[in-house]
Parts: C-alpha cells; sequence; structure tokens
C-alpha cells in the first residue's frame, strides 16, 4: 500500500501519484503526532523554565523560520509533473509529455513526472498519444517547493473508417463523397474511406453520390468506430417496344415516365432513361389509332422494360369491276374497261401508297404478252377506312379478234416495303388472289408470270 501525506489517503500500490492532490506518493509510516503545545508548556512550567529560556526558545524558533524563507527564494528549481485527463474528466494513460530532452508517459491516473527544471522560465511541452492530434503547449514555471502539476486537457479521437453501398442493389460505391460535421474529408475507393482522429462523441455524416445525397448522425467512441452507409442512387431504365404479331419494333413512339415526357422510341424500339430512383413507376405509351398503353415496374438496379403490343396496321384490299370488253374502231383495237378501288379496312394508316395497274395480254395459254401499263401512280396516305376508286381503259391488240379469255388485269399496291399485288382473270367467276410475296401467288403460271412482270 501507499499513502498520500498531504491529502493522508491510503491507494493501491498501482499509482504513482495522488489522483486527488497530485503529490508523488511512496510508501510512508505515519508518526505519532508530537505532543500538544499545551503538554509542553505544562512540562515547561513543571519543570520552571525561566522566562529567559522562553525568550531564547522563541527567538531561535524565528530563526528557523527565516532560514526557511531564505532558502525558498533561492531556489532555482522545481520539479514538473503533467496531469492528463480528457474533455468527459476522465485520466488519460499512455501520454507522452515531452519537455526538452526530458520525457514521461502518464500512469493509470493520467499523472506522470518529468524532473526538476529551472524555475521562472518559459517551456514548451509536446502531448502527444494514440488517438490524440500532437500538440504544443507553453508554460512559464513558478517557483515552488512543491511538484508543479501542468493540467492538460485533451479532445480524444479515434481512426474511424466508413463503407459505401447501394442502399437497393448491395454494390460497392466509388467516389462517394463524405462530409463530417459539414467538412469534405475525401471519397471513397472501393467503396471504402479512412479517417483519421475523430474526436468521441455524436457527429454528423452526410454522403453525396451522383447527385444524390442522404445525411444520419453517428456516435464515435472507442467500442464505435466502424460505420456502413447506403444510399439509393439513380438507376438507368430501357423501354422496349415491340409488335406483338409481328415480333418487329416499333420507333418513334412516345414515351412517359411517371407522366413525364422522355422522349420516343428508336429504330431499334428502345428509350434509354437515366436518373430514375429506386421505387415503383408507371411508363405510358401513346400511340396513334389506339388507346394509351401503361404499365407499372419496379426499380431496384438498371432495368430493363420490354413491353409488347399489337400495333394498328393497314389492311389493303382491292377490288376489281370489269366494265365492257369491245372492239374500238378508231382505234381498231380491242379495248378493256374496269372499275378499280383501294380500300384500308385495317385499325392503322398506309403511309407512302403507290398505285399501278397493267393488262396482261394472254396469247395462249402457256405463254402471257405485257401489253399495256400505267405509269405508278402515288396515292399518299391511306387513314383507317379510307378509299380509293379508278376507272382505266385498256387497249389489247386486234390480232386477238377479242375472244374471251384474252386478257388478264393486274393490280399492285406498294407501301413502304410491302407490295400488295392482285391478279384478275375476265372469267367467271372472278379469281381474286391477295399476296406479298410472288412466292405466294400461285394459281396458275400464266398468272404467275403476270405477277413478276407487274412488280419488277
Amino acid at each position: 500500500m501507499k499513502y498520500c501525506d498531504k491529502c493522508n489517503k491510503t491507494l493501491s500500490d498501482e499509482f504513482k501519484h495522488c489522483p486527488e492532490c497530485g503529490n508523488k506518493l511512496g510508501t510512508f509510516i505515519k508518526s505519532e503526532d508530537s505532543k500538544s503545545s499545551s503538554n509542553i508548556k505544562s512540562q515547561i512550567f513543571n519543570k520552571k523554565i525561566s522566562i529567559s529560556v522562553i525568550v531564547v526558545l522563541i527567538l531561535l524558533a524565528f530563526g528557523y523560520a527565516f532560514t526557511g524563507m531564505i532558502s525558498l527564494v533561492g531556489q532555482t528549481e522545481t520539479d514538473v509533473c503533467a496531469n492528463v485527463k480528457s474533455a468527459s474528466n476522465i485520466s488519460q494513460e499512455g501520454i507522452t509529455i515531452l519537455i526538452g530532452g526530458k520525457k514521461c508517459v502518464t500512469d493509470k491516473s493520467g499523472m506522470c513526472c518529468l524532473g526538476k527544471f529551472k524555475a521562472n522560465e518559459s517551456y514548451d511541452m509536446m502531448i502527444s498519444g494514440s488517438g490524440i492530434e500532437t500538440r504544443k503547449e507553453s508554460f512559464m514555471l513558478p517557483i515552488q517547493s512543491q511538484p508543479y502539476y501542468y493540467e492538460i486537457s485533451l479532445t480524444v479521437g479515434y481512426p474511424i473508417s466508413f463503407s459505401v453501398s447501394d442502399k437497393d442493389t448491395g454494390e460497392v460505391l466509388d467516389n462517394a463523397k463524405i462530409y463530417l460535421d459539414n467538412r469534405f474529408k475525401g471519397a471513397t475507393s472501393g467503396g471504402i474511406l479512412n479517417v483519421q482522429l475523430v474526436p468521441e462523441g455524436q457527429h454528423s455524416v452526410k454522403l453525396e453520390y451522383e447527385g444524390v445525397s442522404s445525411s444520419e448522425s453517428i456516435a464515435v467512441n472507442s467500442m464505435n468506430t466502424k460505420f456502413s452507409l447506403g444510399i439509393s442512387v439513380p438507376k438507368k431504365v430501357i423501354v422496349k417496344l415491340t409488335d406483338s404479331e409481328s415480333n418487329k419494333e416499333v420507333e418513334n413512339i412516345q414515351v412517359y415516365l411517371d407522366e413525364e415526357a422522355k422522349g420516343v422510341t428508336g429504330s431499334d424500339g428502345s428509350l434509354t432513361i437515366t436518373e430514375v430512383m429506386p421505387g415503383t413507376h408507371s411508363i405510358r405509351l401513346v400511340i396513334p389509332y389506339k388507346d394509351d398503353v401503361t404499365q407499372t415496374f419496379t426499380v431496384k438496379g438498371d432495368t430493363d422494360v420490354p413491353i409488347n403490343v399489337k400495333m394498328p396496321k393497314p389492311d389493303i384490299v382491292i377490288s376489281f369491276v370489269p366494265g365492257q370488253h369491245r372492239w374500238q374502231d378508231w382505234t381498231k383495237m380491242c379495248v378493256q374497261d374496269f372499275e378499280i378501288t383501294i380500300s384500308n379496312l385495317g385499325d392503322g394508316p398506309a403511309e407512302n401508297v403507290n398505285f399501278i395497274a397493267a393488262l396482261i395480254s394472254e396469247v395462249n395459254k402457256s405463254s402471257l404478252v405485257y401489253k399495256s401499263r400505267y405509269p405508278p401512280e402515288p396515292l399518299g396516305r391511306l387513314e383507317p377506312g379510307d378509299d380509293r376508286a379508278f376507272n382505266r381503259t385498256y387497249d389489247i391488240d386486234a390480232t386477238l379478234f377479242c375472244v374471251e379469255p384474252t386478257s388478264l388485269v393486274a393490280v399492285a399496291v406498294y407501301i413502304k416495303e410491302n407490295k400488295y399485288a392482285q391478279l384478275f382473270a375476265p372469267v367467271d367467276p372472278w379469281q381474286v388472289q391477295l399476296v406479298k410475296d410472288v412466292t405466294e401467288f400461285g394459281i396458275k403460271t400464266s398468272m404467275q408470270l403476270a405477277k413478276i412482270a407487274l412488280l419488277e
């Protein structure tokens, strides 16, 4: 056990200095109290000490005190010690104190002594240790007989680390900016940012990533130095529109995200939308000649939104009404009158329509003579329900003598890359065939040859 002769307290052996007064401890033995002055006086009186002896004793006592004062004034050195505590008044162990070439390290009581220094002079004290920023403090060393205890209050800090990830997908986020107590501390690398010597206590953290920010509060202490931060970040949404019947991509369709216009689909039927926050959203497609199409979807990461819709299409029908098949004297030729009507019975428009009609003279059952053809006639756009009628008269070579069946009438309609064609023969019943491909037309050889001649 150790004893403080200043505070009269008994302390355990682990302390080097008294935590109350800072006195350096040692093993002390309490001496018996001196006899009271009344006992001395009693003894003096009992021994009948003379007044002169008492006077001599008083003079001797005065001389002793005066000698002590002279000793203090002549003192040139003072013991220097440090008493280190945190801002919350907790003793700090393991703090290194350096003055000149002398240093000491604080014990559990937060105290340590460096030895004697010349009094009445200024000194620089360097303070360092784990969890604190190294700093320098200056002080003037007074003249005193007791050790001089320099009181140090420290703000204790700890190295902390932040790990940042996508709150919705768990993906590690690089280059996420972190602010601590409104001061920029750096950006993550590999999703991690380390910050040195953060003071113990509550702190505000702000996280920024790709234009989005979030804030929260953290508590830093010796047991709490690693923090995981999550943030919801913008995602990419790709809308892809295809025709459910043809499975072809549909372009130039207006797209709305949450009722905000985002653009139109491209030639591949897709539209990429960026800066979409995680959550539930709706897509609305504005398709001409059809009710708007709406689809709801949920975004967590980058999201594809495929939409299949039966698109409005034209349905071209060609009708043929034969007129008079006769001999024309003034031309010395046979002529064929007929009326052709082109109708769009579909639910979508036909763009860039071109109309061609031709007469194919049949010489015999095995050969055809391409005789008469009008030049292509552009019809433009055919809306659903529209129809166009044409009256045509074709000349037939006189050598055929107008003997039926002598001719075939071929009619073709071009709509963009699609070719609609019909071939009519002037016999009962009228034979009609609507095709989009030459190879699909196979009524008989003569008709197929006429179709080929028309579409070349």
